[in-house]
């Protein structure tokens, strides 16, 4: 803005802090969820890509006994089946789900991905092996870590979540089976930091607000 004249600014923050808290304190229970997790906590994969899959699908399939959501980006029927084909009798739809013992449920709807972060105890967010990360700022409201690919320069939360703590940038299998291995010995620590984090940074719409409020106060 200054490179272009503009000298009259205020930097307020940023305003998805406040929509995310917003939707964390007004969640209705998952009935589907609940059944699926019975209890547990489940690693949820939001929002992924084909390349993120490459990497999640084989730590899927090694740890078996781990509960797992994903989101997928692309909801399409082709998508669909296809990763019900990469993952056999372990996976099922969202909206096929009858109370069966699976491994894992693929949300093949709109709307459900914040009640799935809600149920975590991880999260990794698609599109950061193609510059185009996803929300970070979603399953962090609930304090949980979260894992990322590469490609995030263009998004400054990835890197303030880095320099925390709390989120973690991975290229390969082997990087993010070790992310989580790590996570889990400073689970206690990431989750204050991401609970400290998403409050210190809320607000921003209340400035906003009380900005214009002072400028025109009729």
């Amino acid at each position: 803005l200054r490179k272009i004249g503009i000298e009259s600014i205020s930097v307020v923050g940023d305003t998805r802090y406040d929509k995310v808290l917003e939707k964390s304190r007004n969640l209705v229970p998952n009935s589907v969820i609940e059944s699926f997790l019975d209890g547990r906590k489940a690693w949820v994969f939001g929002s992924t890509w084909e390349k993120d899959e490459a990497i999640l699908i084989p730590l899927i399939l090694k740890n078996c006994d781990q509960k797992v959501i994903i989101a997928p980006h692309v909801i399409s029927e082709h998508k669909i089946d296809l990763l019900i084909k990469k993952l056999g009798q372990i996976a099922v739809r969202f909206t096929d789900y009858k109370g069966e013992s699976v491994q894992v449920l693929i949300l093949d709807t709109i709307g459900h991905l914040s009640d799935a972060y809600s149920y975590a105890e991880l999260a990794y967010v698609g599109g950061g092996f193609s510059g185009k990360l996803h929300n970070i700022l979603e399953p962090s409201v609930f304090g949980i870590p979260v894992i990322f690919g590469p490609k995030f320069t263009k998004f400054p939360e990835a890197e303030r979540f880095m320099n925390l703590g709390i989120g973690f940038s991975v290229s390969s299998f082997a990087e993010l089976e070790q992310t989580i291995i790590r996570t889990k010995s400073s689970y206690s620590v990431i989750h204050q930091r991401a609970f400290e984090n998403v409050h210190s940074n809320s607000g921003a719409a209340q400035r906003i607000c009380d900005h214009f409020i002072s400028v025109y106060p009729n």
